[in-house]
């Protein structure tokens, strides 16, 4: 257990929090009294929260431990069982509450426990009943309904403090909102009535599962699923999969819609004589209710070893009555090309394109932005949790040496684009460039993903977000500042891509911000740049790999060998007997020659004999050719050198 904190108004709270971890866990907690703030002081009150908090990470060696962290927030004045409370927007809403909701949002990975009013105020850590408690058995208090949300975050009557520690130990991982906590949060946010409310907020109903033993896998499978309108579980110990989908059935009111699943399970904490290769056997005994899920995808590495061929045809068998029963199945091989490969290569972008009822509305539609302008920007509290999300994925990101903290970070920064809604456009234009350079860091950093990674995709989701951003600025201002940003966030990412030796995908981003370049030289020089514009555009199109710059000098050849033929009507006085040349092979003769020369075909004096156009041809012959072969030398080597 890396960190623990409490932040209550009661001393004796706190003190019997350290306690119970200092005799059951060894460890001490770092507690912060806080009085209840005034209307005026929410802002300052968070502040002064979320510096606490990150002061606290970073001794303990860094803001990425916090996903580790359980903090406990005495909530004694509302019903903590309900989330939809802790609207931080809500106009009638308790100031402390709204400073709750505030810390909630700002720090996603964070283990938050709720305090509720009818909680006992002294667990006493020295019971018999405690120490049971925290050995794994139930406690004989907890309603038979409690809900997930109730087990991971609500301590009171029906939840005990040995059971929040244990579901936490389990490998809880709260960054995708599995448990609808956030999400919740946003619903109350959305419908508020007055001037505060955000209803550009996107939400995510559906709910997907990441069940893999490596860590990087599963979280590059549960972002993938948030990145695109799916809350996500992410399981990566026995522990946390047997409490979810074991006896105890804690997910029973909860429809799983999505499953990345690897087909050959092998947590490193299962007994051994625990086998959950066998997906009938996995399905019948620990996962009884998944039969419901919509869709599931299997992960797996592609070889095969002669002892699991028995396993291997029963999967098939078994995979087949799935699909029988109407849920889609997709085998997936790694390794896979990044975020957006993997949610092409899976059919998830099809599948749901087919179910439109996740509610996953982003970026919002031009009839949202139509009806958001008549507020200034993002409401000020959101605009507070956003900027503290950004300064924090800058410095998780500049220290990330794992995929799960570089994905960390890419969360930090989607949410808080999220909760912007576009309408603060610098700032938000600050997170969708950081957003997308963590994304890129995480692909960059994972064995499991190929080398040529999708960039193609990744620059088309850019234009995306930039078109709904940019619907903010000034009419007349609007076209300059699109391609201002976006030169910006593309230069970002070929600098990632360069420092982790992605060549081809540097050159990609590369392509694309000379593009972006000439356009706004277009926009700053309307009145004489479609002069050189041409050219321009010419030249950044040869510079997009070496199969044009193949094609181009393939078509000037064809068309030079044309222009001879045409201009060349004398053969007798270039060739003796060449009358019965074919005038094809002629014209591709000269062609050749004044194209890879860089020189006439004859001397001056016997092309002028066959007229000034013969000549001028010979002419654009040559400049074409030192022209084409100058660039692709420089490319080739630059791409030699490079690899």
């Amino acid at each position: 257990m890396a960190q623990v904190m409490a932040i209550t108004e009661q001393g004796e709270l706190t003190r019997s929090l350290e306690r119970f971890f200092h005799i059951t866990r060894g460890v001490s907690i770092r507690g912060r009294r806080v009085p209840r703030p005034s209307p005026d002081r929410v802002a300052d009150t968070f502040r002064q929260l979320a510096d606490w908090i990150e002061s606290g990470a970073r001794k303990e060696g860094g803001e990425s431990g916090l996903r580790n962290a359980l903090v406990f927030v005495d909530l004694s004045e509302i019903d903590a069982r309900q989330p939809e409370n802790l609207n931080p927007l809500a106009p009638d809403g308790s100031p402390w509450v709204a400073v709750v909701g505030m810390l909630v949002l700002a720090f996603p990975e964070v283990h938050w426990v709720f305090i509720h009013p009818d909680a006992p105020s002294e667990p006493d850590p020295s019971s018999v009943r405690a120490a049971h408690d925290l050995l794994g058995s139930p406690s004989s208090s907890r309603s038979a309904d409690i809900s997930l949300y109730e087990r991971a975050h609500v301590l009171g009557p029906t939840n005990s403090l040995s059971e929040i520690v244990e579901f936490h130990e389990a490998q809880f991982i709260p960054l995708f909102d599995p448990t609808n906590l956030r999400n919740t949060i946003r619903e109350g946010m959305k419908s508020c009535q007055d001037g505060k409310a955000a209803p550009y907020l996107p939400l995510r109903r559906e709910l997907a599962a990441a069940i893999d033993e490596e860590e990087p896998y599963a979280y590059l499978h549960a972002y993938t699923a948030y990145l695109f309108g799916l809350r996500s579980h992410t399981i990566c110990s026995y522990r946390m999969f047997d409490l979810l989908f074991g006896k105890s059935d804690v997910l029973r009111r909860e429809h799983i819609s999505l499953l990345f699943e690897d087909l050959y399970l092998n947590f490193a904490d299962r007994a051994p004589d625990v086998h959950l290769s066998n997906l009938r056997d996995r399905d019948e005994t620990w996962l009884p209710r998944l039969h419901e899920a919509n869709r599931r995808v299997f992960v797996r590495i592609g070889h095969a070893h002669p002892g699991d061929r028995d396993t291997r045809l029963a999967n098939k068998a078994y995979i087949e009555e799935l699909r029988a029963r109407g849920t889609e199945i997709t085998m997936l091989d790694k390794p896979i090309s990044g975020i957006f490969d993997l949610w092409q290569r899976s059919g998830l972008s099809q599948w749901i394109a087919r179910h439109p009822g996740s509610a996953y509305v982003w970026p919002p539609d031009d009839s949202q932005i139509h009806e958001l302008k008549r507020a200034h920007s993002a409401p000020g509290r959101l605009l507070m949790v956003a900027e503290r999300m950004i300064q924090r994925a800058e410095r998780v990101r500049r220290d990330a040496q794992t995929v799960p903290e570089a994905l960390h970070a890419a969360l930090l920064c989607m949410e808080a684009q999220e909760y912007l809604g576009h309408r603060t456009p610098t700032t938000s234009l600050e997170a969708l460039a950081l957003k997308h350079q963590c994304e890129a860091l995480a692909e960059c950093m994972f064995y499991g993903v190929d080398y040529n990674i999708d960039v193609d995709h990744r620059l088309r989701e850019i234009d995306r977000d930039m078109e709904s951003i940019v619907a903010w600025f000034g009419p007349r201002t609007q076209k300059s500042s699109l391609l201002s940003a976006e030169i910006g966030i593309v230069g970002e990412l070929t600098l990632t891509f360069r420092n982790h030796g992605q060549f081809d995908e540097e050159q990609k981003c590369l392509a694309r911000g000379r593009k972006l370049y000439r356009q706004l030289w277009r926009v700053r020089n309307r009145k004489w740049a479609w002069l050189f514009y041409p050219l321009r555009a010419y030249t950044e199109y040869l510079l997009g790999g070496i199969a044009r710059f193949v094609a181009a000098i393939l078509v000037w050849i064809l068309v030079l060998s044309l222009l001879f033929d045409r201009y060349c009507p004398h053969p007798d006085i270039l060739y003796r007997g060449a009358e019965n040349w074919s005038p094809v092979l002629l014209g591709l003769d000269h062609a050749v020659v004044a194209f890879f020369g860089t020189q006439p075909p004859h001397d001056v004096a016997t092309m002028a004999a066959q007229g000034a156009p013969a000549l001028f041809v010979s002419i654009l012959a040559i400049i074409a050719g030192f022209v084409h072969l100058g660039i692709f030398v420089s490319y080739l080597y630059t791409a030699i050198a490079r690899r």
